[in-house]
């Protein structure tokens, strides 16, 4: 597949406000789609924004028509090339993108790099890879379900932590019994997630982008499901 074809898309609502990044080929199903009722009827439910053109709309039929300039990137179809496009608007949905991010296995995953963080082998879940998630303090020793108190790790670390700290893990009697590939030293201080972590690399921001996006949108720490320790 072309590189295009997985370069990434910013979504904005009918209020310019990013709401979401997608593919390309996701973002053209959207540019496919059209409103079936109402005053809309028959308009499309998205349309491409090209900062370049003045910051005009285009709906698909209307962007095919534009030929593409000598050197840029192209969306290669069956039988011709298109202009390529970063930006589409939602032309009904004004909803504002939620700033709180939901405690779940996918975010503790994401953060953590899909890497144990007791010894930094890579997990999944394949059978003989699989990861689980990890109370630095057990349950049983009152620890809390929090951002701080979890982390992702392999079955061979979290067997041998087992219903320990990990300093219980290793100390005193336990260390003779230790055969984990680590030493339970995490690699990483457990933190609240911040946007630029799940929701977007600064680095692959694309430069159409910029004009609709502020530092505040992707440095904004987003809040926890589960209360802080400290609270």
């Amino acid at each position: 597949m072309s590189a295009v074809w997985t370069s990434r898309v910013l979504v904005l609502n009918k209020s310019w406000v990013p709401v979401d990044v997608t593919t390309i080929p996701k973002a053209i199903m959207k540019l496919f789609k059209f409103h079936d009722e109402g005053a809309h009827k028959g308009e499309p439910k998205a349309r491409i924004i090209d900062p370049a053109l003045d910051f005009q709309t285009f709906s698909w039929n209307d962007w095919a028509q534009l030929e593409p300039e000598p050197g840029e990137d192209v969306i290669r179809g069956i039988g011709r090339e298109f202009r390529f496009f970063d930006v589409i608007m939602l032309t009904e949905y004004n909803k504002m993108p939620s700033q709180r991010l939901h405690y779940s296995r996918r975010t503790i995953w994401r953060r953590d790099g899909m890497k144990c963080q007791y010894c930094g082998c890579k997990v999944s879940e394949k059978p003989g890879y699989e990861g689980t998630i990890d109370h630095i303090v057990p349950r049983s020793q009152g620890g809390q379900t929090t951002w701080e108190n979890t982390v992702l790790a392999c079955i061979v670390c979290n067997s041998q932590k087992a219903n320990r700290t990990p300093e219980e893990a290793v100390c005193g009697k336990n260390r003779s019994k230790w055969r984990g590939p680590s030493p339970m030293k995490l690699l990483s201080v457990p933190k609240k997630p911040k946007m630029t972590l799940l929701k977007g690399d600064k680095k692959h921001i694309r430069p159409n982008w910029k004009q609709f996006l502020s530092e505040a949108y992707w440095s904004t720490e987003l809040e926890n499901d589960m209360p802080s320790e400290e609270d």
